[in-house]
């Protein structure tokens, strides 16, 4: 027969953890001020254009980076103000967006397809070359980006990272609930 209040508990740190999570890093809201506007001065100018916009669009709805680069044009319904966001697994939701978001998206998409024309999809953020961007390489930009903006390190060995747009998000809508 078993018992299970026999048996002996394993002490803590004997046996790893599989998972090392990162510490989230919380922007404040002067730091994501700062990260756009600084977004804005790159070029050639679609570039700084679509990171900013990206920036700002996880800032305020919490999607993450994939999520944000697979939106297609046909994903937004400004005057109903959602987004169609399809997320990991294959998930479809529709989230909704404040009409400020929903009038800064269409406002990108009407000035980015004026600087590079249409993309051959449907992408609703664009490169130079109108196509969609890679997330590694909007990653990488974001990273030079709070380097230039010298953004302090946060707790622990936790660098800021644009995944960490979620979190902050995620704490800022808790904290106004």
């Amino acid at each position: 027969a078993h018992h299970p209040e026999a048996a002996e508990l394993i002490p803590a740190g004997l046996v790893p953890s599989r998972v090392d999570h990162a510490v989230p890093y919380l922007y404040t809201p002067a730091q994501l001020t700062s990260l756009i506007n600084r977004a804005r001065t790159l070029r050639p100018e679609v570039r700084g254009l679509t990171l900013a916009t990206v920036i700002g669009l996880m800032a305020a709805t919490g999607v993450r980076i994939g999520e944000a680069l697979a939106l297609n044009t046909t994903s937004l319904d400004v005057a109903g103000a959602t987004l169609a966001v399809s997320g990991k697994y294959g998930k479809q939701r529709r989230i909704p967006i404040h009409p400020s978001t929903a009038a800064a998206l269409a406002s990108y998409v009407r000035t980015s397809r004026g600087l590079v024309g249409s993309p051959h999809d449907q992408a609703l953020f664009v490169t130079v070359n109108a196509t969609r961007p890679l997330a590694g390489n909007v990653q990488k930009a974001f990273r030079a980006l709070t380097t230039a903006c010298q953004l302090p390190a946060g707790t622990g060995r936790n660098e800021p990272r644009l995944h960490d747009m979620r979190h902050t998000f995620a704490v800022n809508t808790l904290i106004d609930s």
